[in-house]
């Protein structure tokens, strides 16, 4: 995968990385489109909170707005979450096809805190 095209999906990943925003995203995909006045009421948000969490998202590429006299309105960009799910299947492919048949989870690291002998 071209070095641009990781760089925009950490960046999606990174806008992701918040339940409020995912929580945001779940709305605007549940209406298609939907105000931001509307998508503060129905996360019980406020407004200019979600409008800040919409920056982020759109900045990532996730989201688009229109305005339309004074409302603002956002959707799902097209196709931005579909990247995002091609990115993690070629890391799922790749990483499972890396694995030998016959390996074995390893055993978890043990760091000692500091001054504590190890048993």
């Amino acid at each position: 995968m071209a070095e641009a095209s990781l760089k925009e999906v950490r960046d999606a990943f990174r806008a992701l990385a918040d339940t409020t925003r995912l929580r945001l995203l779940l709305h605007v995909a549940q209406a298609r489109e939907i105000a931001v006045c509307d998508l503060a009421r129905a996360t019980r948000t406020s407004q200019p909170l979600v409008s800040w969490h919409l920056a982020i998202l759109k900045r990532a590429g996730l989201v688009t707005t229109r305005r339309e006299g004074r409302l603002v309105y956002c959707a799902i960009a097209a196709g931005s979450l579909d990247r995002c799910q091609r990115l993690l299947d070629q890391l799922a492919a790749g990483a499972v096809a890396s694995v030998p048949a016959d390996a074995t989870t390893p055993a978890p690291v043990r760091r000692d805190l500091p001054g504590r002998a190890a048993p």
